[in-house]
């Protein structure tokens, strides 16, 4: 359940008999009974945050984490989660009317943000009171937590930074093989994007050429409004390759935001060229431009309060 405590965002989850069934078998295989009770609360605060993840359409895994793990849990007092491609949470516990979430030195490292979770009385009930980035203490008051807004948006943005690493090969589009993220731009057309106005120049080349869409959203960051990246490439004479960039609005939005800028740049961050949206445009176009296979260049958007890039090779 979200909850919202003057502009918070916090999430109370139920606490089922199966996650205390988990917590329970991993209790019995500690010897000591504090560090039983240690690794029952971790794991409770672990599938607290796992189900707020999975609501949010989050993927975690929990497989290669110490957490999930009965050996590593006899000596370290850890509450690790795993989100493929990103990295690991690290999921804390509250005691009920305690205003300090404790976090031990040996998960300072390695972990991409932590998020305290705060019990009532009965164990029924597990609330993410909210998260931080880093820390450097063993005790961290719970006002200093961030909202679980600011939990998407980072995630979000570490999302964006992992993408922008990989590297989109445009001339494996004519075999039908698109990079993750990456489709055909007939399975994403919708009545909101206007297969005519994504349309090639010469026509007669319309047979060697392949259109390939990403969908981008932004979320909070711009307004609930997503964001459908198009590009055309088209086989040339002599290897050369035609490539027409689009950007359009998706879902009810018939136009992008103000001030929307598409750039287009070398490998060493040179602007090439750049397009900027205005109050009325329901696409903006970089003009077209050729380079041949094996070449590289960057897609970039951005308002200045975000910054998405992609890297392309041809």
């Amino acid at each position: 359940m979200l909850t919202n405590h003057q502009e918070h965002l916090t999430f109370t989850v139920p606490l089922t008999l199966e996650n205390h069934s988990l917590a329970q078998t991993f209790r019995r295989q500690q010897s000591d009974s504090t560090k039983g009770k240690q690794v029952y609360l971790n794991t409770l605060a672990v599938s607290a945050v796992r189900y707020y993840l999975c609501c949010m359409g989050i993927e975690t895994n929990c497989e290669n984490c110490s957490s999930w793990n009965s050996v590593a849990q006899s000596f370290m007092d850890v509450g690790d989660l795993e989100i493929p491609q990103l990295g690991k949470l690290e999921c804390r516990p509250i005691l009920p009317n305690s205003d300090i979430v404790r976090i031990p030195a040996e998960t300072w490292y390695d972990r991409i943000g932590y998020i305290g979770v705060q019990f009532d009385e009965a164990l029924r009930e597990g609330t993410l009171l909210g998260f931080v980035k880093n820390v450097a203490s063993c005790e961290l008051p719970i006002r200093q937590l961030l909202s679980l807004e600011d939990l998407l948006i980072h995630l979000d943005e570490l999302q964006q930074t992992a993408l922008s690493r990989m590297q989109v090969n445009l001339s494996q589009w004519f075999e039908n093989v698109f990079a993750a993220g990456w489709q055909s731009l007939e399975a994403l057309l919708t009545a909101n994007v206007s297969q005519q106005a994504f349309s090639v120049r010469n026509e007669t080349n319309i047979i060697n050429t392949v259109r390939g869409a990403k969908l981008i959203d932004l979320g909070l960051r711009l307004g609930q409004i997503s964001l459908a990246l198009l590009i055309a490439i088209t086989q040339e004479a002599k290897e050369s390759r035609c490539i027409t960039i689009q950007l359009h609005p998706m879902t009810s939005n018939k136009f992008l935001p103000n001030n929307l800028k598409l750039i287009l740049m070398s490998t060493l961050g040179e602007i090439i060229q750049e397009v900027h949206s205005r109050s009325m445009d329901n696409y903006i176009q970089l003009k077209r431009f050729r380079g041949k296979p094996g070449e590289q260049f960057t897609i970039c958007i951005t308002n200045n309060e975000f910054t998405l890039t992609e890297n392309f090779v041809i």
